[in-house]
């Protein structure tokens, strides 16, 4: 993946061009297409290499869209808080520059919806988009790289999906032969596509959003594709692509790292199931080097009632609820995770159970305990029941397929809503939550869970694409540079993808500090020797420690700092404002002060606490994204605390 600096534009439309009664293309034009500044920050041209880059569309429902832009910075990009702000993701299909020397961006929109229906704000803007009329992108922030051992591609989209296919096609960044399997709803949504003597595309008549038209096409691929390297891609509705990405993990063994499924939008539900008929045969071929198909299924839906093996049945009235609800209720988001720690989806995976008494016999647990739950299950959408008994249902193939959607109800951040039934008497003692309900500090099992480690480094993988912000930070252009803590790798990999590898940084990974010991109120700063290494007494060594204070306790991250003392400059990087994007940033403050005891923490707090450890402030660096470089040096032994 190549990352790239992220910059806030102003554009303008040039022209608007109708592709067809579904599609229409937006192309965009301005200087700031080109390199320019903004507030003394001199920002680099567009670029777009990537075949499926995105870029950011920016709007403001609750007034002009320029209080919902976020803070440009020198490399990156802050979001600051703007309720009304609303973001939508595009594939950049073309950029060009005309004779004249300007540049021109095209933007494909698909029409999901008639102009008075709800729409979103993207379609509803590129509806009425006129010549001149303003544009607000941020990006693109990323480039995906094919594995070099590719040996054949397979690109999987809907109408959505159909620019990056296109770009794939115009500029293929491999020589391996595509075959393309492609979904329209209508026949005019048909693409002309630079295809290859090598390449295949399989157009399919389809209704947008269809669960099985994809995976159904997939499945019915030639053995000897499978039997080569192959890299999967695929954009479309998001749902559509579960299916797919089951058959590939199960059945094909396609390794995680040549999968790249993204559900681009959700299709709406209505009375509970998708309204999409079958998909019908396309007639006629699309050119010379298209092979064209056809995929065809019908959709039954069925009712139980009554008594089945001994478990009372319960009746779907020809409906399945809607796959993914919010669980307002704690006891289905109890049930949920029960479900997940039982291994109730791994269980129903590839056969259905006839009976409660059958899944029981799976699970290993009583029958009558489990009738229980399953109706609770299902209204969750998690599971379903008809005439051969109990399956799985649209959310719990997502769940079973996507071990990120299951980090909802198992993980740390479950533990840590789990451990919220002790938040009383946390908030009147100096024990956090999390302690009281697991005996330990999330610092202390981290040392002694693997699975916990792994979670905190996964929680901080964004920051790749902070890098350039990442590596103008000062203290890399130091000859001796030690990193620590969680987001210890993601750093050290941004920054060596900017300026290169060198002998004098260290990744030392977490637990910070490396000692337990270090963590006693008797202990003292490691001295600068010990930091250096065996036999070196360079003066000039640094410690950057990344995400190592936010899952600490106040008393923790003191320790951890006072550990850190020895060092000559110490860069702490954290996360000193709530993240403005995300809606449910207050829910994610409070399970803060379930795992620490405290509120997270901005920049004067980590200031405080660090001047009690004994190292003095000595400037901050906004890195993007709500983190911040606090930057400390040892305070004069007179000065201490």
């Amino acid at each position: 993946m190549k990352v790239h600096p992220i910059v806030l534009r102003r554009l303008e439309v040039a022209h608007v061009t109708h592709l067809n009664p579904r599609a229409l293309r937006v192309t965009l034009t301005g200087q700031e297409l080109g390199p320019f500044s903004r507030d003394g920050i001199h920002l680099p041209g567009f670029a777009s290499p990537g075949f499926d880059d995105h870029v950011k569309l920016v709007f403001n429902a609750q007034g002009p869209v320029e209080e919902a832009l976020p803070l440009q910075l020198d490399g990156g990009i802050e979001w600051t808080r703007a309720p009304g702000r609303q973001t939508r993701d595009y594939t950049p299909r073309a950029l060009r520059q005309e004779p004249d020397g300007s540049w021109r961006l095209d933007l494909d929109f698909v029409l999901h919806a008639d102009a008075e229906s709800g729409s979103g704000p993207a379609e509803r803007w590129a509806r009425t988009a006129r010549p001149g009329d303003p544009l607000w992108i941020v990006g693109p922030k990323s480039s995906t790289n094919l594995p070099q051992e590719t040996e054949a591609v397979i690109l999987l989209a809907d109408e959505t999906g159909l620019p990056a296919v296109a770009r794939f096609f115009d500029d293929p960044p491999s020589a391996a032969p595509v075959h393309a399997i492609l979904t329209v709803a209508t026949e005019e949504a048909r693409q002309e596509l630079a295809v290859r003597e090598q390449d295949t595309v399989t157009w399919i008549l389809a209704a947008p959003g269809h669960p099985t038209a994809l995976v159904d096409a997939v499945r019915g691929m030639q053995d000897s594709v499978w039997e080569r390297r192959v890299y999967v891609w695929g954009g479309a509705e998001s749902r559509a692509l579960l299916p797919v990405r089951r058959y590939l993990s199960k059945v094909r063994a396609v390794p995680r790292s040549s999968v790249d499924l993204t559900g681009y939008w959700h299709a709406e539900q209505h009375d509970g199931v998708p309204a999409v008929p079958a998909p019908a045969r396309v007639s006629g071929s699309a050119s010379a080097s298209t092979s064209v198909s056809a995929s065809e299924q019908g959709q039954g839906q069925g009712s139980v009632s009554g008594q089945q093996g001994g478990a009372t049945a319960v009746s779907t009235q020809a409906t399945t609820p809607a796959p993914g609800p919010e669980l307002q209720s704690p006891v289905r988001w109890l049930a949920v995770r029960a479900a997940l720690r039982l291994g109730l989806l791994e269980a129903l995976e590839d056969h259905e159970a006839s009976s409660a008494q059958d899944l029981a016999t799976r699970l290993k647990v009583r029958a009558d305990a489990l009738e229980g739950l399953l109706p609770v299950l299902f209204s969750c959408g998690l599971i379903t029941q008809g005439p051969a008994g109990y399956a799985l249902a649209d959310f719990g193939t997502e769940l079973l397929a996507d071990e990120h959607a299951a980090d909802e109800f198992v993980g740390l951040e479950a533990d840590a809503m789990l451990s919220l039934a002790c938040l009383p008497d946390a908030l009147t003692s100096d024990t956090p939550a999390w302690t009281t309900a697991h005996g330990s500090s999330v610092a202390q099992q981290a040392r002694q869970d693997p699975e916990i480690a792994e979670e905190l480094t996964e929680a901080t993988l964004g920051l790749q694409f902070l890098a350039p912000s990442l590596a103008a930070l000062p203290v890399f252009t130091r000859s001796h540079v030690d990193v620590a803590g969680p987001g210890a790798e993601a750093v050290n990999a941004a920054v060596t993808a900017e300026l290169g590898q060198h002998p004098g940084r260290r990744e030392l990974g977490q637990p910070w500090p490396p000692s337990p010991s270090q963590l006693a109120p008797t202990a003292s700063p490691l001295p600068p020797d010990r930091n250096a290494g065996a036999g070196s007494t360079d003066p000039g060594r640094a410690l950057v420690l990344v995400h190592a204070l936010g899952h600490l306790s106040d008393a923790e991250a003191t320790l951890a700092l006072r550990a850190a003392a020895g060092y000559h400059e110490v860069v702490v990087i954290e996360s000193t404002r709530p993240d403005a994007l995300s809606p449910t940033a207050a829910e994610s403050a409070l399970l803060t002060v379930a795992l620490t005891g405290t509120a997270p923490r901005p920049a004067p707090a980590v200031q405080h606490l660090a001047a009690t450890a004994g190292l003095q402030a000595n400037g901050v660096a906004q890195v993007g994204w709500g983190r911040e470089a606090l930057t400390f040096v040892p305070a004069p032994l007179g000065g201490r605390a």
